[in-house]
C-alpha cells in the first residue's frame, strides 16, 4: 500500500486503469478524499473549468 503525507495528513494512495485515488487515513473529523483523472481529455476539460472559474470569481468584480 502506497502512502502519502500531505498537508499534515496520511493519505492511501491507490490507482485503477482510469484514475489516481487519494483516501484520508487522518484523525479528524472532516476527511478530504479526492482523485486525479489519467485521462488528458479530462485533465484540460478540468483545468480550463477551473481556469474560468476562478478568472470569473476574482476578475469578475473588476
Amino acid at each position: 500500500m502506497k502512502k502519502l503525507l500531505f498537508d499534515n495528513r496520511e493519505y492511501q494512495v491507490t490507482e485503477d486503469i482510469d484514475k489516481v485515488m487519494f483516501k484520508d487515513l487522518s484523525e479528524r473529523k472532516i476527511k478530504i478524499n479526492f482523485s486525479f483523472s489519467k485521462d488528458p481529455n479530462k485533465n484540460k476539460i478540468a483545468k480550463d473549468g477551473l481556469t474560468i472559474f476562478f478568472t470569473e470569481l476574482f476578475m469578475g468584480g473588476l
